[in-house]
């Protein structure tokens, strides 16, 4: 009887321990709020106006013959005429290189709807480097009248672009902070860093000279004058500033 009586008295003991622990209020923890983030997004830009140094020609020889093999020995003959007429003006062989290279099949149409093999077309174009600006009308001029029918245009460009792109990201970037510097000045608040930066190369924008796609040598016994003009380098950033 004893021992039973322990029993019973060990059970409601229990029982009132985890009524105790089920009905115990919970403490709940407050987060500390994130500090509101102050940020002011601002674009820079830099703009380069700069003088090209360099052109590529591009031009070649493009006929039709009765027969591919025709075709293709005229136009291998005529375009080594070019390229040592060009060579005999001082341009180097590493200055010169394949532009295009082709042989295809060319059709005459007739009244009744049909097709009739015209014969076939031989086309193979160089594309000619030089920093001599004032020598690119010469070069032309002489291709032309050494074989050369075709002309494709004229492009400049900078030899030493990344110097270039340096200055213009430079530019960029003293554009961003001052555009955000006034702005935070208007606004009575200060600069105290940067957030995040994004980059967008704007890069060159080239200038191409065009001429007739195909002409005669006699019609090129003048020269036909070539300039080189400018070109603009630009590069913008995108930079969001912490402000307080």
């Amino acid at each position: 009887m004893l021992r039973r009586f322990g029993f019973i008295a060990l059970m409601v003991v229990g029982a009132l321990v985890m009524s105790v622990a089920l009905f115990q209020p919970k403490s709940i923890s407050a987060e500390t709020p994130a500090p509101i983030q102050r940020t002011l997004d601002v674009t820079g830009q830099g703009k380069l106006t700069v003088k090209y140094d360099t052109a590529e020609i591009t031009l070649g020889f493009s006929e039709v013959h009765e027969t591919a093999t025709g075709a293709y020995s005229a136009m291998g003959g005529a375009m080594d005429k070019v390229s040592n007429a060009v060579k005999a003006k001082g341009v180097k062989e590493d200055d010169i290189r394949t532009g295009a290279l082709n042989l295809t099949q060319e059709w005459d149409w007739t009244k009744e709807g049909g097709r009739v093999l015209k014969g076939y077309r031989a086309t193979n174009t160089i594309v000619i480097t030089t920093q001599k600006l004032e020598s690119a009308a010469e070069l032309i001029q002489t291709a032309v009248e050494s074989g050369a029918n075709e002309i494709q245009g004229v492009r400049f460009t900078i030899k030493n672009t990344d110097a270039l792109m340096n200055q213009a990201l430079d530019l960029a970037v003293a554009d961003a902070k001052a555009k955000a510097e006034r702005v935070a000045g208007k606004l009575d608040a200060k600069i105290v860093g940067v957030y995040k930066v994004s980059v967008m190369d704007g890069g060159r924008s080239p200038i191409v000279y065009d001429a007739p796609m195909a002409m005669e040598a006699k019609a090129m016994a003048v020269s036909v004058p070539v300039f080189g003009g400018t070109g603009e380098y630009s590069a913008m950033v995108s930079v969001t500033f912490e402000i307080q």
